[in-house]
């Protein structure tokens, strides 16, 4: 096993407790908002707390919910409401099978190409052997997926 393979095989594990399913959507008004809703914390007092005026952060949480805010102001604005900003990409499927999938493509098109160019010579391949032709092709290429697997 390989190191590359390794770290795959770590990630899945993680991800594993984190199913994108399981992310709970964003509130209609976005997560800030709805803490500092719960919370009973104001638009001034949040202001305050960020040294901005309170359009600022009526501003701040509209770009939340449309995707304008970075990463940095979110932090600050879940800081100020003493929350942890929480970022996180999860795979939808396991880092492996994605891999698995990607090489059995490109492999079932390169062996289909080749296949076809020996039809055309009346070479024809049995299906059978196109298949196990396809499955060590994959192997080869889910090998060292950084090889033109992408």
């Amino acid at each position: 096993m390989n190191v590359s393979e390794l770290r795959r095989r770590q990630l899945d594990a993680m991800f594993l407790a984190f199913p994108s399913e399981s992310v709970p959507p964003m509130p209609a008004h976005g997560w800030l908002r709805a803490i500092r809703d719960a919370l009973g914390v104001t638009l001034e007092v949040l202001a305050g707390r960020l040294n901005v005026s309170k359009q600022s952060v009526s501003q701040l949480e509209k770009a939340e919910v449309t995707g304008q805010l970075t990463v940095n102001r979110l932090r600050e604005a879940a800081n100020a409401l003493d929350c942890d900003l929480v970022v996180l990409v999860v795979p939808r499927k396991p880092l492996s099978e994605q891999i698995e999938q990607r090489a059995t493509e490109l492999a079932t098109k390169d062996i289909r190409r080749i296949s076809h160019s020996m039809a055309l010579e009346n070479q024809a391949v049995e299906p059978e052997t196109e298949a196990r032709m396809v499955r060590e092709l994959a192997a080869e290429y889910s090998a060292n997926p950084r090889r033109n697997l992408w």
